[in-house]
């Protein structure tokens, strides 16, 4: 502005402005060219500009059509003084810095009379000879402190140097507006912590704003702590999130325009009410919102306030938006789906951001990632008992420490590394076998194992009066698929024990990796099967089971496929071992004991010898002659497995008697047996035996002649003999044996030997006895 203070009309005809280094011009700006600005050819920094003069020819204002007035007419004593405005529009450059007080000067450099007759010097100053400070003065610069008038700030209200150059200075406060987003909702529940709290929500620190950093540069970011973890989402899911813009600078502001760039997997919910509330809008692939625009004064953001702590206070304004997740899992599992807001134009020029330049390394956009979750089950199956012994060496071990990652490939790895020994359990013909099944979830939604699946290899016969079988509700089905009550047509068996229809109680819960969680969540369902009677030895069996209806696709098997290499399918074996003991008995020893004397007998028998040990007896002396006879019975495993022979029974006939004081180890039983269990804890491998002995005694009568028969079988075996059955009395087995004894008497210098008349009978048997155990080895 020009005043005219003096007694004679004139025109200012140039008015330079001095540029500091933090000031650029704008040569093509409409302000600047409506006012003629121009730089000088020699210093871009000087400006000047051509105001008002007079043609000295023809007396017409020159730029006359650029002002209604140019010529400033003389002081006519009055209140006020006639004057000319000019504007000049520059931009505050990179070089300045918060809270830097930049000095600009401008002075007049040519002056003309009403005729248009130049001037150089008016009453009390000179055009053109402003002295300009160094850019290093020009802060603290003060023109003509003797013209200081006295107002409140010294910096502000200074005169020139001469009343004709004038100054005015700018502090430099930052427009800062920085945006934060984060996840709120998931589906219809917050996701908060336990105080309430959103757990993404940012905690914000100012602590350093506004201070200065080592290199002397003011911090003009405040620090937000943000949960970045990735949000498990599943296909369907609908997603909710809050974008907060804050105010860190010194100026109110408003961000007129957010935008939301829409990445793939997740869809814009047109129809959404919150969307609606927020006023969103599709632009292309993205959506723009003005929700917080400056057309509502309400919308401002107001620059960063102390309280009375004298902690600095950030302001800020919200908005929502709502995707819904359309992701498909077999295609982003393990993948993160990022979601980008940005201020795409603000009320001001940001000091650290550029709007909607998408630009992830500034503070005007952010972020918040969802991670598709993955529908994941994967079976298990190990034997965990035979017959009655429990086995609990089987069980899988888990190692979950690569399960969520990606492997060298970058593929997601969605199996655990399961170890647990698949060596065939060597088992014998008859044995009940318990399986367990066990159905890990290792992807990261909830689900359920419907249906499973087992099928009956040849060999296996399924129970279905098993209590087992009945607590896990198995169905038998033929080949055909169709349910069948009879066992002999059983071709698999199926179960929904574990099915979502059964309760909530069968849900097997997600993984959820890096959140504590150390192990996988499991449920077990288990099945009883009998090793078949006429399975060869050395024969495996393998039983399959697998996951055959689950309540959601997987990521990595296919439910019912039969396909080996799935991790929802699983085998367990078995090595069938035949069990056989046998059973040898034969006389060691007779003792004959007269007038208490007792003669031993050796017989050199042994467990393959086929003849009778005879004793002869004098009749004269037979009141007082008593005779024993001492058997050795041999328990011989001819299998394949160890076993036991928990019991022996012997068979005393009616021409011998138990004397219990003779056989310390054996009981007499009330249907005249004897037995013994000397041998219960002697586990026999194959090929070992172990023996015991019996010691009967003569009936002494002289009718009680002849051939006596002892058989001797195990009554108790740990397994299921192949060749016998225990304690059936079947001779024809080879649990079952006996040894013959013959007495006489002798008449004279003859041996004279009275038989029964079963005598010869007895010698035939024996004979057949002899071939058939030929035939049986």
């Amino acid at each position: 502005r020009v005043y005219n203070e003096g007694e004679i009309n004139g025109y200012v005809s140039e008015i330079t402005d001095h540029l500091p280094e933090w000031l650029d011009f704008l040569p093509n700006d409409e302000v600047n060219m409506k006012y003629l600005w121009e730089q000088d050819t020699q210093d871009a920094r000087t400006i000047r500009t051509r105001v008002a003069t007079k043609d000295s020819a023809t007396g017409e204002e020159i730029y006359g059509n650029r002002e209604s007035k140019q010529l400033l007419l003389a002081y006519n004593g009055g209140a006020t003084l006639d004057y000319i405005d000019v504007e000049i529009r520059c931009k505050v450059n990179e070089k300045a810095k918060v809270n830097q007080l930049i000095t600009n000067i401008a002075d007049i450099t040519g002056m003309q009379k009403e005729d248009g007759t130049e001037v150089t010097t008016d009453r009390d100053s000179t055009k053109d000879n402003v002295t300009l400070p160094s850019d290093s003065d020009l802060p603290n610069y003060k023109g003509k402190e003797s013209n200081k008038e006295d107002l409140t700030d010294d910096n502000y209200y200074y005169q020139g140097q001469e009343d004709d150059d004038d100054f005015a200075k700018l502090i430099i406060k930052n427009f800062d507006l920085a945006l934060k987003k984060f996840a709120i909702v998931l589906n219809n529940d917050d996701i908060v912590d336990s105080t309430g709290r959103y757990i993404k929500e940012p905690v914000v620190d100012t602590s350093k704003l506004g201070t200065k950093d080592a290199s002397g540069n003011v911090i003009t970011d405040a620090t937000y702590t943000i949960n970045k973890d990735a949000l498990r989402v599943n296909k369907g899911d609908i997603v909710t999130y809050k974008i907060r813009v804050y105010n860190e600078g010194d100026l109110d502001g408003y961000a007129n325009q957010v935008i939301d760039y829409i990445p793939e997997g997740l869809k814009f919910i047109e129809a959404s009410s919150i969307n609606k509330e927020y006023g969103w809008t599709v632009e292309g692939n993205n959506i723009v919102t003005t929700y917080l625009s400056d057309s509502d004064s309400n919308n401002v953001i107001k620059a960063v306030s102390t309280d009375e702590n004298g902690n600095k206070v950030l302001d800020y304004k919200d908005l929502q938006v709502q995707f819904e997740v359309v992701a498909d899992p077999t295609e982003y599992a393990g993948k993160r789906i990022t979601n980008w807001a940005e201020i795409k134009d603000d009320s001001n020029n940001d000091i650290d951001s550029t709007p909607g330049n998408n630009n992830k390394g500034e503070d005007d956009i952010d972020y918040d990632p969802l991670q598709l979750g993955y529908f994941d089950l994967a079976l298990r199956k190990f034997i965990t008992k035979v017959n009655n012994t429990e086995y609990n060496n089987r069980v899988p071990k888990v190692d979950i420490s690569k399960l969520g990652t990606t492997d060298a490939n970058g593929k997601l790895i969605t199996t655990a590394t399961y170890t647990h020994t698949k060596e065939p359990i060597l088992l014998q013909n008859g044995s009940t076998v318990v399986y367990t099944l066990r159905i890990y979830n290792e992807g990261t939604i909830d689900g359920y194992a419907n249906e499973i699946t087992d099928n009956i290899p040849e060999d296996l016969v399924f129970l279905p009066e098993n209590e087992v079988n009945k607590q896990y509700k198995w169905t038998m089905l033929d080949a055909n698929g169709q349910a069948t009550t009879d066992v002999k047509k059983a071709a698999k068996i199926t179960t929904t024990y574990l099915s979502e229809q059964n309760g909530s109680n069968n849900k097997i819960s997600a993984y959820q990796k890096g959140q504590g969680v150390t192990a996988l969540d499991y449920k077990d369902i288990k099945v009883a099967f009998k090793v078949s009677d006429k399975a060869k030895s050395n024969k495996v069996i393998v039983n399959t089971a697998e996951i055959s209806k689950a309540s959601d696709k997987d990521i990595d098997s296919t439910p019912g496929n039969n396909k080996d290499g799935e991790d929802d399918i699983d085998k367990e074996y078995v090595k069938v071992q035949i069990f056989d003991l046998a059973l040898k008995k034969w006389v060691t020893a007779t003792k004959v004991t007269y007038n208490g004397k007792t003669k031993t007998t050796k017989t050199g028998f042994n467990e393959n010898s086929t003849g009778m040990a005879k004793v002869d007896l004098e009749s004269k002396k037979l009141k007082k002659t008593t005779v024993k006879f001492v058997y050795k019975i041999k328990v011989i495993n001819e299998g394949e497995v160890a076993g036991y022979a928990y019991e022996i029974k012997d068979y005393v006939p009616s021409g011998l008697r138990f004397i219990a004081t003779d056989n310390p180890k054996w009981k007499l039983q009330s249907d005249g047996t004897v037995t013994t269990d000397q041998l219960k804890n002697k586990l026999l491998q194959p090929g070992e035996s172990a023996e015991v002995e019996i010691v009967l005694t003569w009936k002494k009568s002289t009718s009680n002649l002849g051939v006596k028969t002892n058989w001797a079988e195990i009554s108790k075996d740990s397994g299921d003999d192949i060749d016998s059955t225990p304690d059936n009395y079947n001779k024809l087995e080879d649990d079952i044996d006996d040894a013959k004894v013959i007495l006489s008497i002798k008449t004279g210098s003859v041996k004279t030997y009275i038989f029964l008349a079963t005598t010869s009978v007895s010698i035939l048997a024996a004979g057949a006895y002899l071939i058939k155990r030929k035939v049986l080895i």
